[in-house]
């Protein structure tokens, strides 16, 4: 049998595990300590999943994804979960990942489109390859995604974000270039190749 779509952490799992084969040594044996460890179990494992529950209920975080091609953010919003994404895209596994993670269903989850901008908690500007971006006003969080050739220089003296991060989709010579750049402007940054995802501060 294959149960998919149920959210476990490994200490659950392992749990889950032990009630089975606890279950299975009273069925053969009639033991009655099997008995009461079985419930033991059993109580443990709800206490767990319900405490795992109920502590992800109120969270709150948005998430830019590890993707080689796009963008994809995720918002995540007491036990509600939207993803923004700059094209046409199936659902992805690390998505499912992420949403199990957090013990929500595939009905927990809605999909939309996202351009460029993202105006929220967080103000985060995509700058693509068509390397247009607005000059009256700032950004906290600055994406380079698919080697737009700007300059980066001046981007950063109107954009003025907290963060540059630079997405998989770019020349590895862009990003040396940005990279002094940041440096010289003392700008921090993030490359998505060498770090992974980014968590971005609710």
């Amino acid at each position: 049998a294959i149960v998919a779509d149920v959210p476990l952490t490994l200490e659950q799992t392992i749990m889950l595990t032990l009630l089975v084969f606890t279950i299975a040594f009273w069925v053969k044996y009639k033991r009655y300590k099997a008995l009461i460890a079985a419930f033991s179990l059993l109580i443990i494992f709800q206490l767990t999943y319900y405490q795992s529950y109920f502590s992800n209920k109120d969270k709150k975080e948005t998430v830019l994804f590890y993707d080689t091609q796009t963008v994809v953010l995720a918002q995540l919003n007491q036990q509600k979960m939207k993803v923004y994404a700059n094209q046409a895209m199936e659902v992805k596994t690390y998505i499912t990942d992420y949403r199990q993670a957090h013990g929500l269903s595939a009905d927990d989850c809605q999909y939309l489109p996202f351009n460029r901008a993202w105006v929220g908690q967080n103000r985060i500007l995509v700058i693509d390859s068509t390397a247009v971006y607005p000059t009256d006003f700032s950004v906290d969080y600055l994406v380079l995604y698919d080697s737009p050739n700007i300059n980066l220089d001046r981007c950063l003296s109107v954009l003025q974000p907290k963060k540059v991060i630079f997405h998989p989709k770019n020349a590895h010579w862009k990003k040396e270039l940005w990279r002094a750049t940041c440096t010289q402007k003392n700008i921090p940054f993030h490359d998505m190749r060498e770090k992974g995802l980014v968590y971005f501060d609710e």
